[in-house]
């Protein structure tokens, strides 16, 4: 069995050493696919991400459908692991956080909560077809995230992984403190899962 320490190294130096243009096409298709994925053209208020280390960048999707609100997550100070979510409108500004990713430099006071949004694309370096989701190894979105675990009472935000299909494996082993995707969505189409 592959640790996921190996999977993370490998999809990701795959990922990084795709080509601009190629990285480009599957950002465009991915955006077609939400355009036709009734689970984003539901949603409201959406979290998305800023694309780093070679993931797919969802500019196009935004700039597709402006009238719905989108939010970037803000990492937690050390010792955290919550994220708060930032909403983005124009003449927004933005900092690299301490891992080097873009996100939106705000007062704390203008920050929503996981439990306000209606779907959060999140970033991934590999998935299964059973909702699970490998991710930087930060922990931050399975914290941010762990109310969804009494899905009795919790139903939104429904939680999508956004990836380049090669970064699809056979299986993830999930531990108790994993929250499973609700669906991926890669350039090849969206993928519900039950």
């Amino acid at each position: 069995m592959t640790s996921k320490h190996d999977i993370r190294r490998r999809m990701r130096r795959r990922r990084r050493a795709l080509p601009a243009e190629e990285r480009a096409r599957a950002s465009t298709a991915v955006a077609g696919v939400l355009s036709r994925f009734n689970v984003f053209r539901a949603a409201r208020r959406i979290a998305i991400f800023a694309a780093n280390d070679g993931e797919i960048d969802l500019t196009t999707a935004v700039r597709r459908y402006p009238s719905k609100r989108y939010y970037l997550p803000v990492v937690p100070p050390p010792g955290r692991l919550r994220m708060c979510f930032a909403d983005l409108r124009p003449g927004t500004s933005f900092a690299r956080n301490r891992y080097g990713i873009l996100e939106p430099d705000v007062d704390a006071a203008f920050l929503a909560t996981a439990h306000e949004l209606d779907l959060v694309l999140a970033p991934l370096v590999a998935f299964d077809r059973r909702g699970g989701r490998l991710g930087m190894g930060g922990g931050y979105y399975d914290a941010t995230f762990q109310f969804l675990a009494s899905r009795n009472h919790w139903h939104q935000p429904k939680l999508v992984g956004v990836a380049f299909s090669f970064q699809e494996v056979e299986h993830i082993e999930l531990e108790p403190w994993d929250i499973p995707l609700t669906a991926v969505v890669t350039e090849r189409g969206a993928t519900i899962i039950s």
